[in-house]
């Protein structure tokens, strides 16, 4: 009722180092706790899969069918990527949403499969139709005002969410 919505399996929940069947038990719990309704946010992993696009795939399935908005954890596999490679894994994996998914840019700081996406790869996720947002996770607030800044002339519509965790918020 006060606008906050809830957000699970992500890096501060050590979503990463859970199995796929224990987030699949946050996510039931999830909603079973928030009842019928109500819109939740949940990480989507691909950490050491060998295909992570089907991965993702599985990933977004699961938390689609606990009708919660897929947040696509960054994996290792992305951090060598050209940003049209990166573009294109983002558009090939949000294709498997019904109703649009978020990009997560997480700090390596926060965990290791994290990364600072440059200025072009993150003009480029933009572009992506089925990406309604990003979670922004970078402790730098110069950096997530040029996000802002960018996403303003680009796309509008466009949510970042952010979590900057510098205490100054």
């Amino acid at each position: 009722a006060a606008g906050l919505d809830v957000a699970v399996n992500m890096d501060t929940g050590f979503g990463d180092l859970l199995t796929p069947a224990e987030r699949d038990a946050v996510l039931d719990a999830t909603r079973s706790a928030l009842g019928p309704g109500p819109r939740f946010y949940a990480g989507a992993f691909a950490l050491g899969a060998a295909d992570p696009r089907a991965a993702y795939r599985d990933a977004i399935a699961a938390v689609e069918r606990r009708g919660a908005v897929p947040v696509i954890v960054q994996c290792h596999v992305m951090q060598a990527m050209a940003p049209a490679e990166k573009a294109a894994l983002y558009t090939d994996v949000a294709r498997a949403t019904a109703q649009g998914a978020l990009a997560f840019e997480l700090s390596p700081r926060f965990a290791p499969h994290g990364e600072i996406w440059d200025d072009e790869s993150f003009e480029r996720l933009l572009g992506v139709p089925q990406l309604i947002g990003a979670k922004h996770s970078s402790l730098d607030r110069a950096l997530e005002l040029r996000r802002l800044a960018m996403r303003d002339r680009v796309r509008s519509s466009w949510r970042v969410y952010t979590g900057n965790d510098l205490g100054i918020d």
